[in-house]
This record gives structure tokens, sequence and C-alpha cells, in this order.
């Protein structure tokens, strides 16, 4: 411990050093501040706004000049003045947009320019469906609608695959139009071509359905066992329910296995229905079976569509 005293040891001339040292920092660490409470900087107000005044008119010219070349540049004059262009001159008929062709679009008062844009964006797939589709056309527009809507007369191919663009509320394309699937005309070979089906889901499909006797909508799809809904959610918007004969159950005639083989009848609620059709005579109408049966409304209206008495 001696040692350690010794090393901590200071004379008298060292103490006074050390304290002559921390006052010459300490006057050191407040030197700035009082030059500037004595010495105080000078700001010239005037000429900080001068300045700015001057980058601000420097940086408006730099922009001026930027838009008097983007105006004197060929490509963007040759662009507003197709923007400007005006379709309201020109003969009005009765057309098929989907049939017609740069000189008919001509006739009906757009420029070559536009006629000719109009069929490039056909050339890719873009099919019209409706004359609402005539403003999804940037050169045609709302205006363009407005003017010729009267007399769009477009001929509707499939009917059923208009309700099916019509209730997904989006535009399709010809490649897209080709992909969508009738999944009540649909074979094995067709359905393997959407993602997540292979060979056995598509057999499950094809012999739901024949059990069903056809399908009332896509989203009786999840009901096949073995098809995991992230499947069923990927492939939805590519398919439809044509309408196409449903096969029905007659049941005043059926007996209970044909009953008991739709996937919306158990084998119980057959004989259920056999039972009081013996005992109380044929069924009038459909909804009668409830009578019959126990079932979830849900099921019932599902059931439902599928029934006859005749």
């Amino acid at each position: 411990m001696e040692w350690f005293r010794g090393f901590l040891y200071f004379s008298k001339q060292q103490l006074r050093a050390v304290f002559v040292l921390l006052i010459l920092i300490i006057i050191a660490a407040l030197l700035p501040y009082i030059f500037d409470y004595f010495f105080p900087p000078r700001f010239d107000y005037n000429e900080k706004i001068s300045e700015q005044a001057m980058l601000l008119e420097q940086l408006l010219a730099k922009n001026n000049d930027t838009l008097i070349n983007s105006k004197n540049n060929p490509r963007n004059r040759e662009k507003d003045e197709y923007k400007r262009e005006s379709i309201d001159s020109g003969r009005l008929f009765m057309f098929d947009p989907n049939k017609i062709g740069a000189k008919e679009w001509v006739q009906l008062g757009f420029s070559p320019k536009q006629a000719e844009a109009i069929e490039k964006i056909k050339g890719k797939g873009f099919i019209f469906y409706k004359p609402e589709d005539l403003r999804k056309i940037y050169v045609i527009g709302e205006a363009g609608y407005e003017r010729l809507k009267s007399y769009v007369q477009i001929e509707n191919k499939s009917p059923d695959l208009l309700k099916h663009i019509n209730e997904n509320k989006s535009p399709i394309s010809l490649q897209a139009h080709q992909s969508i699937i009738n999944l009540n005309t649909a074979d094995s070979a067709t359905l393997e071509k959407l993602p997540g089906i292979g060979p056995y889901l598509a057999r499950r499909i094809c012999a739901f359905r024949n059990a069903l006797g056809g399908f009332v909508s896509v989203e009786q799809l999840k009901e096949v066992r073995g098809l995991p809904d992230t499947t069923f959610q990927k492939i939805r918007s590519r398919l439809f329910v044509g309408e196409t004969t449903i096969r029905k159950l007659n049941i005043n005639t059926l007996p209970v296995d044909s009953l008991a083989a739709h996937p919306y009848i158990s084998q119980r609620q057959a004989q259920q229905i056999i039972a009081f059709r013996n005992m109380h005579g044929k069924f009038s109408k459909p909804q009668d079976i409830q009578k019959a049966v126990v079932m979830p409304d849900s099921v019932f209206e599902k059931l439902q569509r599928y029934l006859t008495t005749e």
C-alpha cells in the first residue's frame, strides 16, 4: 500500500501546476462564448434575401428553358396534337367494334392515327364485350363512348362467358378468353390445364359433377373432396358455369338408391323421402320434401335446384 500512496502523492509545486492547468482548461472552454458575447456575428438580412431571390430567378429561368425545349421537341409536339385530335366529326352508323377495321373507325370520326391505335390494341387481344368497353380505349375515352354508345351492336357468341366477365368486373383479353373453362363441359384433360389440378383431382371433379347432375355454381367446386382451398382460389377466376341442362331428380318416381346417389341426399334421407311418399302420396312441389326430412337450409337451397316432381 505504501507504494500506491507514494504514487498518489503530490508536492505543493505539483498541486499548484495542476490547479493552474484546470483554470486554463476552463478558460479555453468558455472563450468562444465570451467572444460571441462581446463580438456578436453580423447577419445581413437584406443580403440573404437577395441571394435567395437570385437563386429563385435562376431556377425559374432553367425551368422555362426546359419547358420551351419540351414544346419544341417534335415527338412531344406530335403527342400533343395526337391528344387534341377531335372525334366530333364523322358519319355515325351501327357497328360491331370487334369486326370493323381502321377504315370504319375513320368513317366514325377518328383520325387515321387514332384508328391505327385502336386496331393495335385489338390486335393484342382486346375484345369488346359490351358498349362500355369503348371507354377503356384511351383514344376513344368517355367523350367517344358517349357519342358512339347508341350505335354499338356487339355479337355475343358466349352469353355465359359474358355473364362471368360482368360478375368479375374485369376486362379480359383473347388469351384469357381462351383459357376460361366451362365447368359443366370440360373433360379431365381440359381440367388438368388448371394450376394445381392433376389427373387425380380432375377425375374427382368430373365424378362429382356427374353425381350432382351438373354444377349450378363455381362455388360447388369447393365441395370436391381433396381439393385445397388455396387451389380453388387460384382457379376460380378461370372457371364459369354454362347454362347447360341440369339432370333433375324426380322425387315422385326415383327409388332409394337413385336418390341416395346424389351428394346432397344421404341414404337415411332417401329412405325417409320414399317412406313419406308412400304414406302421403306424391309430392306436389320440391319444397315438400322438407316435410319428410330435416336438412340445413343451406343444403336444401342447393338441392332444390336438382329436384323435380314431374
